[in-house]
């Protein structure tokens, strides 16, 4: 038997798998009133639902990880545009701006 928690939970998997990130709000709160009105399951039907919570889970953590390597991408790429990050002889890092090599040739 399909719940509405089992509804629930599948949709946010969806979702999270497609990226339609804009719908996690609604979909919690969905998922939070299907809790709410659950009787008490049988132990299958707690299995199953863990199973699907446990998915959802994952990808949340797998959006989650996309999500920061996402931003720490954009922020590699910002750097980037402001020169160039190479290493001093003491091994620290040191930036050369973007044209303060103008002028100078091989």
């Amino acid at each position: 038997m399909v719940t509405p928690l089992d509804e629930a939970l599948d949709a946010m998997a969806e979702a999270l798998i497609q990226g339609r990130f804009d719908q996690i709000a609604e979909l919690t709160s969905l998922l939070e009133e299907a809790v709410l009105k659950l009787d008490a399951p049988a132990t299958e039907e707690l299995e199953r639902l863990g199973r699907k919570a446990a998915r959802s889970a994952a990808c949340i953590e797998a959006a989650l990880a996309g999500l920061r390597a996402g931003q720490a991408r954009v922020h590699d790429v910002k750097q980037a545009s402001l020169g160039l990050m190479t290493y001093d002889r003491k091994g620290a890092t040191a930036l050369i701006k973007v044209g303060s090599m103008a002028g100078r040739r091989a």
